[in-house]
């Protein structure tokens, strides 16, 4: 199954007891054509204010905590149990900021001279 772009994923790790949620950041076009797709977690333990992650306290989401960015891993469909939700073109624009940042990459829309 092809999962997008800002879909929150209820992912089972196979060295990881508990499932965790994870955050689909990689594009649409190459998560239909693998089998897998890019993602950063979230997590509800406080994390420190930085670049790289996300607060989704102010957020009107329904999810809660934060989104690491620095954190990027595989997840491959297998590993997929369901899809949970999907974030707000809002939301995604300050992952897209906290991605460039993790990555050292200009901000999006940004221009490199």
């Amino acid at each position: 199954m092809a999962y997008a772009r800002g879909q929150i994923l209820h992912v089972q790790f196979e060295h990881i007891d508990e499932p965790k949620l994870m955050l689909v950041v990689s594009n649409n076009m190459r998560n239909q054509k693998l089998g897998s797709v890019l993602a950063v977690r979230l997590t509800t333990t406080r994390k420190p204010r930085l670049p790289s992650i996300v607060d989704l306290g102010d957020a009107s989401e329904s999810v809660h905590g934060h989104i690491v960015c620095d954190d990027i891993v595989e997840v491959y469909d297998d590993e997929v149990l369901t899809v949970r939700t999907s974030l707000s073109p809002t939301t995604m624009s300050r992952v897209d900021s906290a991605l460039a940042a993790a990555l050292a990459l200009p901000p999006p829309g940004d221009v490199a001279p």
